[in-house]
């Protein structure tokens, strides 16, 4: 009689937990809200979802169409806008590298990828 009576006290207790842990995840979850946190529903289910869009108003949105149509005429006329990355490296030289400096990058390349195949068959 008291193995019964301790068995229905141990499944009442596992069930009280189980609904404190349901509790409070949704306490946590009103108070990241509540904190501008994420939505409720973004728990290890949206992890894979990545970022949310961005919302943009109307005004931005025109802003932004404004933007693309004159980055796409000057792209079709040959001649890209000044903010684009070409032009910003537009007068950057390349680097020249020495016969013995890319000789010398060489072999550090060489031996850098034998360590890594060394590494590999262990």
């Amino acid at each position: 009689m008291a193995t019964d009576r301790q068995r229905l006290l141990e499944l009442a207790l596992r069930g009280l937990e189980s609904e404190r842990d349901r509790i409070d995840n949704e306490i946590q979850s009103i108070q990241s809200e509540l904190r501008g946190g994420r939505s409720p529903g973004a728990g290890l289910a949206s992890a894979g979802q990545g970022r949310r869009k961005p919302k943009f108003s109307p005004a931005e949105r025109r802003r932004r169409a404004e933007r693309m149509r004159q980055y796409w005429a000057a792209r079709r006329a040959g001649a890209a806008p000044a903010a684009t990355a070409s032009a910003k490296t537009a007068g950057r030289k390349k680097p020249k590298f020495s016969a013995a400096e890319r000789q010398r990058r060489a072999d550090r390349m060489r031996k850098f990828w034998a360590a890594r195949r060394r590494a590999a068959k262990r």
